[in-house]
């Protein structure tokens, strides 16, 4: 999952800095360490390369909302959801910066 998001993350920059026109998945690939093929093992295209954040993104908020109580009123459930990997990812910067600081 990890060279995934790198491709993705990598692509989405490329095309937000040049263009997507103007990038290749060649060009994608080397700037993620990774070869056509191993792009080609996950993404089809370099528009798939570049929505895939996104599409990943939806899909995990799709399957949190899923699993959400179903007594609990649906504005509320589509809010935590959609939070849900922010304060992971808050939570995951928290537990770093504790790590490195001195004491």
């Amino acid at each position: 999952m990890a060279t995934r998001q790198e491709i993705g993350s990598v692509a989405f920059g490329l095309a937000v800095e040049r263009g997507l026109e103007n990038i290749t998945v060649e060009e994608i690939a080397t700037a993620a360490n990774v070869s056509p093929r191993t792009f080609n093992n996950y993404f089809s295209s370099k528009l798939e390369a570049i929505s895939a954040l996104g599409i990943d993104r939806a899909v995990r908020i799709g399957a949190t909302l899923c699993e959400r109580p179903a007594s609990e009123p649906l504005w509320n459930a589509i809010t935590a959801a959609v939070l849900e990997p922010y304060d992971e990812l808050a939570s995951a910067f928290a537990d770093a910066a504790r790590r490195i600081q001195p004491g």
